[in-house]
């Protein structure tokens, strides 16, 4: 169970990362 917390935790923070690096390249376009 908590494998699979950490596992979910990390594809959040990697979803969030992807996210603003993507408003980022928005942004300074």
């Amino acid at each position: 169970m908590k494998l699979f917390l950490l596992w979910v935790l990390q594809r959040t923070l990697q979803l969030i990362l992807l996210y603003n690096l993507y408003l980022n390249d928005f942004f300074f376009l």
